[in-house]
């Protein structure tokens, strides 16, 4: 190596020849070794996934034995092997004079010491890095030779680290720069369309050899240096790291707890297909059985008193699904050809049109709902194709919660009535039970655009919007609901919810008064926690 008596490391221009000069000498056997470090982990994980695989295939009660024992052996393995490959490559690199074999077998007794340093290097980096970052790029920089002191001057340990530290100390940031130069040609050299990321594989020994020579620029300029550092400094870098680990923890409890200082700690989501937040709907309603809901009413995902019964259209599919469901309840075996004569022309019976489904199931209601599902089987053997029956039968098992079924029967119901807004209205509801909100919110979607003038449907989709963090178009939603049903208190109520998560205390508080005015329980309580009431 040249000698440097300027006092300043040599230029990026200087080194980079003096790089490209040894690897036109030395490309053959640098190129071989480094593709050994890292084809040798590859080739020894084959065999044992082969192993795995056929063990796996025997069927016995070992199988997870075995799938453990392959994984933990194949992963010892490819480590070993990993650290064995890049030492030898650092030893090719050092020493000019030694050929591929002669590098894996100076290698080979310091591998395990090799291991040792690289994790105690990735802990103490990474701990730099989680401290707020800018540690990290210091000890990046720091830390970066010590693979180089490990090979040259047989330092193990934090001693490599300390003493890697000791030669950049002062130079920190003409050496970073230089490090930064070969990064960015690497990065460079990359983004060359399709020979790119093959060209940068192989300038990977170019990069080595010419941080290679700016560590023996250092070592150069610093002269001999013997460190012995105490196991107080030692401790020192590693409980800073530790502590860099710690930190994000500390700030996820410290964010939690301030949590219990915030108007709505209560607001927690909830991974069961209940709604993300309180937002209990008004229960006034009277309750009744397969009565039609109105269309307007507001659903809570907690609730599922908004499920609405298929509406009797008064067209001939709907007529021959009467009739047969007619014949369902009364065991008739015959296939219906033509319109029952008592259906035809009458409307469908209906209970009155602001009562409500009791979401409580009594032994009896429930039996009601098994008997419905019975029915409507019986009436689509009749009839396959009346969206109406299907549309029922989902209403049946969404009341009884197999809320999957229920969306398997709304999802046939719209296979032959895609215009059925109630069927995506309650299709949506389904899925917010079930916590899939996105599905819930393109169902919603469309029941929007197929009935702009269903205020439920807004306020349903509001809910479902807070679920997946979209609070902008919660409040454009319950916006669009209040507008055209003023009167629910539980809209203000769940628009107060919205602007509050996107810290609009303000319109969440005048939101909030509007739903305690008109009653709203929940409202009321927190005006009255706030000293508001």
């Amino acid at each position: 190596m040249d000698s440097n008596t300027s006092g300043e490391l040599k230029s990026i221009s200087e080194l980079l020849q003096k790089a490209w000069q040894i690897y036109r000498t030395r490309m053959r056997t640098l190129l071989g070794v480094w593709f050994a470090a890292i084809f040798l982990p590859v080739l020894a994980i084959i065999p044992l996934v082969v192993l795995g695989y056929f063990g796996l295939q025997g069927g016995s009660g070992s199988n997870a034995i075995i799938m453990v024992a392959t994984f933990l052996v194949g992963t010892a393995a490819a480590l070993w092997l990993g650290n064995w490959g890049i030492a030898a490559f650092l030893t090719a690199i050092v020493d000019q004079q030694s050929g591929i074999k002669e590098a894996f077998s100076k290698a080979k007794p310091v591998t395990l010491a090799h291991i040792w340093l690289g994790i105690l290097t990735g802990f103490i980096v990474a701990g730099g890095y989680f401290l707020l970052f800018i540690p990290g790029i210091i000890f990046s920089v720091w830390f970066f030779f010590a693979p180089f002191v490990f090979i040259t001057e047989d330092a193990r340990g934090m001693d490599a680290l300390l003493k890697s530290k000791a030669y950049v100390t002062g130079k920190w940031i003409p050496v970073s720069i230089r490090l930064m130069a070969v990064w960015l040609l690497s990065a460079f050299v990359s983004l060359i369309p399709l020979v790119g990321q093959l060209l940068a594989l192989f300038l990977i020994p170019l990069c080595f050899i010419y941080t290679f020579l700016v560590y023996k620029d250092l070592q150069t300029l610093k002269g001999a240096m013997v460190l012995r550092p105490s196991k107080k400094e030692k401790l020192r870098f590693v409980a800073a790291s530790a502590f860099g680990f710690v930190m994000p923890f500390v700030f996820v409890f410290a964010f939690m707890g301030s949590m219990f200082f915030m108007p709505f700690s209560m607001l927690k989501a909830k991974v069961s297909g209940t709604s993300p937040f309180p937002m209990d709907m008004p229960q006034d309603a009277g309750k009744g059985t397969f009565s039609v809901a109105p269309a307007g009413s507001v659903m809570n995902h907690n609730m599922d008193d908004n499920i609405l019964v298929g509406k009797d259209t008064g067209g001939d599919a709907t007529e021959r699904s009467q009739a047969a469901l007619r014949l369902g309840q009364s065991q008739g075996k015959a296939a219906v050809s033509s319109v029952d004569p008592e259906v035809k022309g009458k409307k469908k019976k209906q209970g009155d049109p602001n009562e409500h489904v009791a979401t409580g199931l009594s032994g009896t209601e429930s039996k009601q709902y098994r008997d419905l599902i019975q029915t409507c089987e019986k009436a689509l053997r009749i009839e396959p194709t009346d969206s109406l029956t299907y549309h029922n039968r989902a209403v049946a098992y969404f009341r009884l919660g197999q809320y999957q079924e229920a969306i398997n029967d709304f999802t046939e119901a719209l296979k032959h009535n895609d215009k059925d807004a109630v069927a995506y209205y309650n299709r949506a509801i389904a899925y917010g039970m079930l916590g899939e909100y996105e599905k819930a919110i393109e169902d919603g979607i469309m029941a929007v655009k197929l009935n702009p003038e269903d205020a439920g449907a807004y306020a349903n989709r509001g809910v479902d919007y807070i679920a997946v963090g979209k609070f902008n178009e919660a409040v454009d939603d319950f916006s669009q609901a209040v507008t055209m049903k003023a009167a629910d208190a539980s809209v203000y109520y769940a628009r107060g919810v919205a602007y509050h998560k996107l810290g609009a205390e303000e319109q969440a508080l005048e939101d909030f008064k509007h739903a305690a005015k008109k009653g709203y329980q929940k409202a009321r309580e927190y005006l009255k926690a706030r000293g508001q009431s």
